[in-house]
């Protein structure tokens, strides 16, 4: 009954499984080694290796199991109950399957006592598995096709000799940290790759690569979409935690914070005797195996005769961050050094994002390499002093008093780039980034450092989709004014506003939950973006023209986000700026269609904005439900069925970009 592929991966697994039993031991760097249980804290030896065997979590296949009886159910009286030899085959002799005694005649099986193999019970196990992979090819291509595949091209010659050099060597270290980052996803990540190349099918491979493993963290609605025949079952984060790990656990761990456990930059496991222990990303041997040629290439970019003085900085920290043992934080000067860069090149490399893990607490390796973009690198650099004047306004003339205005000192380091190549969690299943502001881990982060880098050429790839998105919903006088660079002012006011106006977090009772309290802050930052662009056409840097592009651009870029479904933050806000927009008579019906009243734009989003910053400020309650209750509820019937006519064409939800460099 075995077929070759999955015989093969179940002998994989089981060795993985058995071997998370045995000790695994290996040389940990120092750093703190913590048993949560008792409250005590060890300390390796100041020599910096200490030999210590911990556990890893077990690989399981108990979706594949509820795959097969689903499907089972539907075609015979059969059930798999367990698996408990080779993961992911079923074992007859072992009492893996049960037939009620009624339905035993029908499999050639006696009436009472253990199975026995027959010819109608091996077909119909091969038909159950037969059809399982049926459902799991067409959960594949609709997965894939939840993403328009878009292409980025890169060529060398632009760049001067030492920074062709520097790009060549990157792009081997962007593969290696997407390597870390599949680890992250799935413990047999690589494992599992390697097969499908020599195995498995074009979409399979296609959606791997897509999402960086063998499930998707955003393709709820396709529980059958997995890239492996055997439906490993998803273990997104848990390369980074202990066997057993729960919530309770988690809640355990976190009640001490001093005891490195909860640090981002360490995985927590159970040494054989069960005490939980930190060890750092550097010194884990799955990570460290990894970082190593990581490391050595850093350093030897870093040496590169010619090259920008800030960068070979930024790397030469950053090689020696990666491969710290200490488990507090490796990354303070390296991620500091990165701030400071100024070089053609941009380099973000390390471990940021924490909200792909299940327990929001470890972070997930990322690369982006890109080349600045001079030309709108300027519009960025006109904006210089904007955060001050928005703060100040704010305050002053639309919250009635109800928020002081904080003092903001200086405006934070922003480069606009073209992306050459992105890996890891910034070219995951969550879509290419249009904006990034890191660190958003660390000290730094904690401390208010952040730099903002915006994605030119990844707007120009979502362009199209925003495109189709508009000449559904916008009258075709508003679809030619959308421009990439309208795109990119949007995302970089954004990115630059960040943290201006009331940050409070509304107390969460019976009319305000924390839904409500996310939809109000998204929907303060975009408006108020939006609401800037009259001030920039005020002060020479938009034109009339520009302001109405802008404005075109953002309304499409609303109704884009309408996709993100239901109760997701980003559309419940856009579902109230649209009503507003629509009742105050900034938008007018059209036909089928929307026209943008441009006159009546900024008192209207002047009014809004002054809304949705009183009810942050002060809390209050009723203004909250006013805005993210009543003012969709005022949506005139036409927006409603422009949403629906969107949700009908079934376009793609985003973009998946292939990158291309010539010269490499």
């Amino acid at each position: 009954m075995k077929r070759p592929l999955i015989a093969f991966l179940s002998i994989v697994i089981l060795l993985f499984a058995v071997g998370c039993r045995k000790r695994v031991t290996s040389p940990v760097p120092q750093g703190d080694v913590s048993n949560a249980t008792s409250g005590t804290t060890a300390t390796s030896p100041k020599a910096g290796v200490s030999a210590i065997a911990w556990t890893e979590p077990a690989i399981t296949t108990e979706n594949y199991r509820r795959a097969f009886n689903e499907t089972a159910g539907t075609l015979f009286d059969l059930r798999w109950v367990r698996d408990g030899g080779e993961l992911g085959d079923i074992d007859l002799e072992a009492n893996e399957i049960v037939i009620p005694s009624a339905q035993r005649e029908r499999f050639d099986q006696p009436e009472h006592g253990a199975l026995r193999r027959s010819a109608t019970l091996d077909r119909a196990i091969e038909l159950v598995r037969e059809r399982l992979e049926q459902k799991r090819r067409a959960a594949i291509d609709a997965a894939l096709a939840e993403e328009l595949e878009a292409f980025t091209r890169f060529d060398l010659s632009q760049l001067d000799e030492p920074n062709q050099k520097a790009v060549r060597a990157l792009v081997e270290v962007g593969f290696l940290i997407d390597d870390l980052y599949k680890l992250q996803n799935h413990p047999l990540s690589l494992e599992f790759e390697r097969t499908l190349i020599e195995e498995g099918d074009l979409p399979s491979i296609r959606f791997f690569k897509r999402v960086g493993g063998p499930t998707s963290f955003r393709t709820g609605a396709f529980p059958f979409a997995n890239a492996m025949p055997f439906f490993p079952d998803p273990m997104i984060g848990m390369i980074m935690w202990p066997e057993g790990m729960d919530a309770s656990l988690f809640a355990q761990l976190a009640s001490d914070p001093m005891n490195g456990l909860m640090s981002p930059f360490t995985v927590v496991k159970r040494s054989e005797a069960g005490a939980l222990m930190a060890i750092p990303y550097g010194g884990y041997p799955p990570f460290a195996r990894i970082l190593r040629p990581i490391v050595r290439r850093l350093e030897e970019i870093a040496l590169i005769p010619g090259m920008d003085p800030s960068l070979a900085h930024q790397l030469a920290l950053q090689a020696k961050a990666l491969a710290a043992p200490g488990s507090d934080d490796p990354f303070i000067d390296s991620d500091q050094a990165w701030i400071d860069a100024r070089a053609p090149l941009e380099v973000i490399i390390g471990p940021y994002e924490t909200d792909r893990d299940p327990y929001a607490t470890k972070a997930f390796y990322e690369f982006i390499l890109g080349v600045r973009n001079d030309k709108l690198q300027a519009l960025a650099d006109g904006l210089k002093g904007l955060r001050l004047e928005v703060e100040t306004t704010l305050s002053n003339n639309l919250s009635g008093g109800a928020y002081a205005a904080r003092p903001i000192v200086a405006d934070p380091p922003m480069a606009i780039i073209d992306v050459v190549l992105a890996t890891g969690f910034s070219a995951g299943d969550e879509g290419p980034h249009l904006a990034t502001m890191l660190p958003n881990v660390g000290k730094a982060a904690k401390e208010g450092r952040q730099k903002r880098v915006i994605m030119a050429n990844h707007h120009r790839a979502k362009l199209p989709l925003l495109k189709q998105i508009a000449e559904i919903a916008l009258d075709p006088k508003e679809l030619a004014r959308i421009d990439e660079r309208a795109f990119v002012l949007l995302s970089t006011l954004k990115a630059l506003l960040f943290g201006v106006g009331p940050q409070a977090t509304m107390p969460a009772d019976d009319k305000v939950d924390a839904t409500r309290t996310r939809t109000l802050a998204a929907a303060q930052r975009d408006v108020m973006a939006a609401w800037t662009a009259f001030h920039l056409e005020q002060k020479g840097i938009l034109t009339r023209s520009g302001r109405e592009r802008f404005y075109a651009t953002w309304i499409a870029n609303l109704f884009r986000n309408l996709r993100f479904g239901p109760d997701h933050p980003v559309a419940r806000a856009a579902r109230l700026e649209l009503a507003a927009l629509a009742w105050h008579g900034a938008l007018k019906e059209r036909g089928n269609r929307f026209a943008i009243n441009s006159e009546r734009m900024q008192p209207v989003l002047e009014r809004l904005l002054a809304g949705i910053v009183r009810a942050i400020a002060t809390g209050n309650a009723d203004a909250a439900v006013e805005l993210t209750v009543t003012y969709p509820g005022r949506a005139p019937e036409g927006l409603g069925i422009v949403a629906e006519r969107i949700e009908a064409a079934r376009m793609p939800r985003d973009v998946a970009l292939v990158y291309t460099i010539q010269g490499l």
